[in-house]
């Protein structure tokens, strides 16, 4: 979970994922459950999240983001994922949170590296 510190990186793809990603994102960490240790983390979103209508990242605003982990590149996927805009009163994302949270998902996502 970060809020957005800059959404218009002028990053180069990587070589390995350039047709598969559309822009990079730079997060400031909020909270991480499995992954990263640090402050920020720049992010590629997939080109196929740059069509996902009404879903928009912008500075300044926070996310619940699930990336994943693609030839040492964080990647995430707006179009059909669970990563989400953080909104006051929203209970599918207190739900979200809660679940995060739990003893079972802190033991299975010890058990499942990906």
């Amino acid at each position: 979970m970060g809020k957005v510190i800059d959404s218009d990186l002028k990053i180069v793809p990587p070589e390995e994922i350039k047709g598969d990603v559309a822009k990079a994102v730079k997060f400031k960490i909020e909270k991480s459950w499995k992954g990263t240790k640090l402050n920020e983390v720049t992010v590629w979103l997939t080109k196929y999240s740059v069509n996902c209508s009404g879903f928009e990242v912008t500075e300044g605003e926070s996310y619940l983001i699930y990336a994943y982990k693609y030839k040492n590149n964080l990647i995430f996927n707006l179009f059909c994922s669970r990563s989400q805009k953080i909104k006051k009163e929203n209970e599918d994302l207190t739900k979200e949170l809660k679940n995060l949270d739990s003893i079972w998902f802190r033991f299975w996502s010890r058990l499942n590296p990906f």
